[in-house]
């Protein structure tokens, strides 16, 4: 992905056209398997912090694991619902 950002920058300056451009597809068959597997994990793991990891006093690593969840469905969430306005 940072490969085609660098070669379309590239293609701005020095102004080269490119006409067969796709759009990348936001609901393949590999990113709908990944979202079936990543999204009840990232709800297991926010469960297991609040009912393992902060009654157990490990503040640090349920602050950590939330952390990491909390961006990555902030971050695919903002992905889908960007690419749904377009």
């Amino acid at each position: 992905m940072e490969k085609k950002i660098q070669l379309k920058q590239i293609y701005e300056i020095l102004e080269i056209e490119v006409e067969n451009e796709k759009p990348e597809k936001e609901w393949g068959w590999k990113k709908i398997l990944v979202r079936l597997i990543t999204y009840p994990l990232s709800i297991f793991l926010v469960a297991m912090c609040f009912w393992t990891a902060i009654p157990q006093g490990k503040y640090l690593l349920a602050m950590g694991v939330l952390l990491i969840v909390g961006v990555y469905l902030y971050t695919d969430l903002k992905i889908i619902f960007k690419k749904n306005y377009r």
